[in-house]
């Protein structure tokens, strides 16, 4: 560097003559007095800081920075409002604080007399004095906190203090003094324990929302191979769980189910047309009056299940007993109300359950009608147990009944039991009018007829359970429960059972048990907690597998029933009905369980492990997002409710209520002219309402929040190409096992966990046998 200082002067002063006559005067005027005193000066001037740090306090966060050029002239109150200035804060609400080396923190001012203190004076004094608010022997650097945070800032300093030994011990190792410039980033109050971030994302550090984003995800030279953690041995014992499962559940399946099961819904649900005038009976769909009842049960009932030439009994078999059953609510004490004495009546529940039912021993009233029901042969077909005028309670077999009006009904209530031979009709009929005007009264809720049907051709069996709700008002609704079932086993469903012994292996011993178990253990390696892989997703994914294997087992395992045609009093296959289905939908949650857990597996490929990390990303948001669109569509529900539900059946309940308004996010109000109609005024203003907050802002955000979590994940994941691709030898090392893979290579364990294309090292002998390469891979 002197060598080209003076080329470079020697040929300016040959080209600039005057340069000479500089020089001359300069050396002519060296030992004068004046020059020794600008010497002197130009010493007192290196003694003083020509730049000044200072930190933006942001407590529990990161501290933001400006350098400063300053001078000798500079004051307090310049800098403070340059800086206030420049983070666009008030110079009001924040004061401007120097540390001493002993981490005490000194506010320039007071909070009282704002425009006093320090304010006015210099940063520094000439000769660089200690008195000056920069001393020349330290680091300048000056802290802008506001004035409610300063409590927690000098508390935080203290904090520090305590552990400054060891922080100077750290430095110390890293070659560094106790001079470093101090900060509050991260809690350690040195800027040498701060994490350097890469230059890209302190380039965007004037854009919070793209710094912090960037800040908080791990670099590309971090970051985790999380593809590498698909193991190819779970990736075959899942394939072949979901082969088998297949299989167990065609071959479980009852084939035909609903050809079964909509014989007897077309006939004795919806019916026929009956006589040489083709005349259509009263189908069981619609009763909706209390008259409505016997008109079903006088007609279309009647002639499907016991006129031997009817369509029903040409296709199916009537078997075991037929029963109706009813549940009475017990009398309550009526609510206080102002009413003329000769117009009070007794009050009644308006639900049916074990608190609520009458359970006393019925006494008719209707004595001719009862005498005739009475005298009734012994061979008649209608059965002397149960008695109808005593209450049974609900068997272990049998099975609650969902309905409209109330929740459930169980299997209790009073009973009338017949046989299912043709001649038995005749009996049926007399005995309805006993049953209309005399058995069942108005304090009657719950009316059901429970028959069972078999169907050779088919190889099944039909439950069939007609249950009619009555109101107290007298309005019915009608709702069949007719489900398919079959009590025989075939030879494929021992090939099922059979099947089910490799299943069990595969679920418990493999998926379940090793499998949590050395993921466990490589997450226990890398310092987390012996359940962090059981609360992940993937980890709930294998116990929710496993769980759903042992209830299907259990269902499986149950009791068979009786077989239809030897009973001697009336059973219901209802539950066991129920039993086989819930055992098909399982397996149906099953295999799709499964197959969303080797969906998983498929982020072995980079493009799909970043569609996972969108639906990651979007998924939580998502769940922010519902805090505002939750409330709003329940709003939008009950005003629906409170317009509509006496007048349309879609409004009647707050659950339809809240189906139907979820379906017209994707399709119209069925019905919009009785909104209309009996909208009162509201329906307009409703429907505008709904189309823009419900319709265009709302369900579009959950639109918004996945392109914004796909374009975060395109930013923050996206590779280099050479990185997707595997070699040969990390293809091998990925599916074999470590002692396999070593024997058959000559290569060490664990090139697959190595990013980007890659060729494992010769193994010298010197590493293990790999086994716990195994389970890491």
């Amino acid at each position: 560097n002197d060598f080209m200082d003076k080329v470079v002067a020697d040929t300016l002063k040959g080209r600039v003559p005057i340069m000479k006559d500089v020089e001359g005067a300069e050396d002519a005027g060296a030992g004068r007095l004046d020059a020794k005193e600008q010497k002197a000066e130009d010493q007192k001037a290196a003694a003083m800081h020509d730049t000044v740090l200072v930190s933006y306090t942001n407590i529990n966060s990161d501290d933001y920075q400006v350098a400063y050029r300053i001078d000798k002239y500079t004051t307090v109150d310049q800098l403070h409002r340059d800086a206030c200035s420049y983070w666009g804060c008030s110079h009001g609400d924040y004061v401007l604080c120097r540390t001493t080396p002993k981490e005490e923190v000194e506010a320039l001012w007071s909070s009282d007399d704002k425009m006093g203190g320090r304010r006015r004076e210099k940063l520094q004094i000439e000769g660089g004095s200690s008195e000056a608010i920069l001393d020349a022997t330290e680091k300048s650097q000056l802290h802008l906190v506001s004035w409610p945070d300063l409590e927690t800032f000098v508390l935080k300093r203290k904090q520090l203090k305590d552990l400054e030994a060891k922080i100077l011990q750290d430095l110390q190792a890293r070659d560094t003094g106790p001079n470093t410039i101090k900060t509050l980033k991260h809690g350690q109050g040195f800027a040498a324990n701060e994490v350097v971030l890469e230059p890209h994302i302190e380039a965007m550090r004037q854009w919070p929302g793209v710094y912090q984003m960037l800040k908080k995800h791990k670099s590309k030279a971090q970051r985790d191979q999380k593809w590498t953690r698909v193991r190819f041995s779970d990736l075959m014992a899942l394939i072949l769980l979901i082969g088998l499962s297949i299989l167990v559940h065609s071959l479980r399946s009852q084939h035909g189910s609903w050809e079964l099961r909509n014989g007897v819904v077309e006939t004795l649900g919806v019916g026929l047309p009956q006589g040489p005038l083709q005349k259509q009976m009263m189908s069981f769909n619609k009763i909706e009056l209390y008259d409505d009842i016997w008109e079903w049960f006088n007609g279309l009932f009647l002639s499907e299940l016991y006129d031997g030439d009817s369509t029903l009994r040409q296709f199916y078999k009537p078997v075991g007993y037929m029963r109706i059953r009813q549940q009475i609510a017990n009398r309550k004490d009526c609510a206080d109300r102002v009413i003329p004495f000769n117009l009070k009546r007794r009050c009644y529940f308006i639900e049916v359950n074990d608190d609520t039912q009458d359970k006393e021993t019925m006494r008719p009233e209707r004595k001719g009608v009862v005498d005739t029901f009475m005298s009734a042969a012994a061979n008649s077909g209608r059965m002397a147990t149960p008695d109808p005028f005593v209450w049974q309670p609900a068997s272990a077999k049998s099975f609650s009944m969902y309905g409209y009006m109330q929740n459930r009904y169980d299997g209790s209530g009073f009973s009338i039991v017949y046989n299912t031979s043709a001649s038995t009709g005749k009996q049926v009929a007399a005995d309805l009018a006993f049953i209309k005007e005399a058995w069942v009264k108005p304090q009657t809720r719950m009316l059901i007829a429970e028959v069972t049907f078999a169907n050779y051709n088919l190889g099944g069996y039909v439950s069939a359970n007609f249950l009619l709700e009555i109101s107290p008002s007298g309005a019915v609704k009608p709702d069949m429960d007719i489900k398919s079932f079959t009590v025989y086993h075939s030879y494929w469903a021992a090939v099922a059972e059979a099947v089910d012994i490799v299943r069990w292996f595969l679920v418990i011993g493999y998926m379940f048990l090793l499998r949590i178990y050395s993921r466990t253990r490589a997450k226990m390696a890398k310092g987390k907690t012996r359940f962090s892989y059981v609360m992940s997703l993937s980890g709930l994914t294998d116990v929710v597998i496993a769980g759903l294997f042992v209830a299907i087992q259990v269902i499986f395992l149950k009791d068979d029933p009786p077989k239809p045609e030897s009973l001697t009093a009336f059973y219901t296959f209802l539950s066991f009905a129920h039993d086989l289905e819930t055992l098909s939908i399982m397996e149906a949650v099953f295999i799709l369980t499964c197959l969303l857990r080797l969906s998983s597996f498929a982020r072995l490929n980079t493009t799909v492990y970043g569609f996972y990390k969108v639906f990651s990303r979007s998924v939580v948001n998502f769940g922010y997002f519902a805090c505002i669109f939750i409330p709003v569509l329940c709003g939008v529900g009950a005003m629906a409710h409170a317009l509509w539900s006496p007048y349309i059946e879609l409004f009647s309940t707050y659950t339809l209520t809240l189906m139907s308004v979820m379906l017209a996010i994707y399709q119209p109000f069925e019905a919009i002219e009785e909104m209309y109609q009996h909208g009162g005024g509201w329906t307009l203003p409703f429907l505008v309402y709904f189309v823009l907050v419900i319709g265009l802002f709302m369900v579009n955000m959950f639109l918004a929040i996945t392109v914004h979590a796909f374009w975060e994940v395109e930013l923050l994941e996206a590779d280099d190409a050479t990185l997707k691709e595997w070699s040969h030898d990390q293809w091998l090392d990925w599916a074999l096992w470590a002692p396999v893979y070593g024997k058959l290579t000559g290569r060490k364990p664990g090139a697959s966990r190595i990013r980007g294309f890659t060729v494992a090292e010769e193994d010298d002998g010197s590493s293990s046998s790999g086994s716990g390469s195994d389970e890491e891979r």
